[in-house]
């Protein structure tokens, strides 16, 4: 402590306080650095990964449905109307669908024309054949057994057995037409619908359109009709396209 002359002998505190403050103001503020001094500030952004957690289900986005058919094949008593329709007159309902999915107009006539001859041919042929077996049938019972051996030997018993043999052969081949000819036309009118309202097929390995057109041909025209909303009231058997529906064909999604 130090005294100064002539005084009272007290320490003198405020030099030690000026010294202090001095050094304070000697240190320079934040305010007084200049701004290009200063570095800017960088926002830095870090990517997180995704933590997936297994066992827990993930939200998935919604999968569209596949079209299918309104009814099965097999449905064929869900409308007795078409399917007495197809029963007994089963190339008209056929005429009626192609003219309506493919057209153009006027086949339906054509159609129904050329299944009427064919099986008036196939009819008249198995008229014929039949009258041709209950005349030999006839002739044979009305001559004794020693005749009937005289006829054999002289072949009169085999030209009789052989005037139906043409018949029948006649009638078999009109029969393969009739069945060729409804074959090919199911087939493509089933490939047709199918592919217009992109039903995908499931059985057969891409042979499924053929395979029903051949084992069920009248389930699949009762299919059709249905699909096409031709059905009970709506269905018109003097109509050449079958009649027109209230309400168009939709298509029934899969659930």
């Amino acid at each position: 402590v130090e005294v100064k002359e002539g005084g009272c002998g007290v320490p003198d505190e405020r030099g030690e306080d000026d010294d202090d403050k001095a050094q304070i103001l000697k240190v320079p503020r934040s305010d007084d650095v200049p701004m290009a001094a200063v570095a800017p500030v960088q926002a830095v952004i870090t990517e997180v990964p995704a933590v997936i957690v297994m066992g827990q289900p993930q939200p998935q986005a919604p999968v569209p449905h596949a079209p299918q058919w309104k009814s099965d094949v097999l449905d064929c008593f869900a409308d007795g109307r078409t399917c007495c329709v197809v029963f007994w007159l089963g190339c008209i309902p056929v005429a009626q669908l192609w003219e309506r999915i493919k057209g153009p107009k006027g086949a339906c006539l054509s159609i129904t024309i050329i299944f009427a001859l064919l099986t008036g041919l196939y009819v008249y042929t198995i008229a014929l054949d039949m009258l041709v077996f209950q005349s030999r049938a006839a002739c044979r019972a009305s001559i004794s057994a020693d005749e009937r051996l005289d006829c054999e030997r002289h072949g009169a018993g085999k030209s009789i057995e052989a005037r139906t043999e043409p018949y029948e052969n006649f009638g078999q081949f009109l029969s393969i037409c009739i069945s060729v000819l409804a074959l090919i036309l199911l087939t493509k009118l089933r490939s047709h619908i199918r592919q217009r309202d992109r039903i995908a097929e499931t059985q057969c390995n891409g042979c499924e359109d053929f395979c029903c057109a051949l084992w069920c041909s009248s389930c699949l025209t009762c299919q059709l009709l249905r699909h096409e909303g031709l059905k009970g009231a709506e269905y018109k058997l003097c109509d050449a396209k079958g009649g027109d529906p209230a309400t168009p064909p939709t298509v029934v999604q899969a659930v």
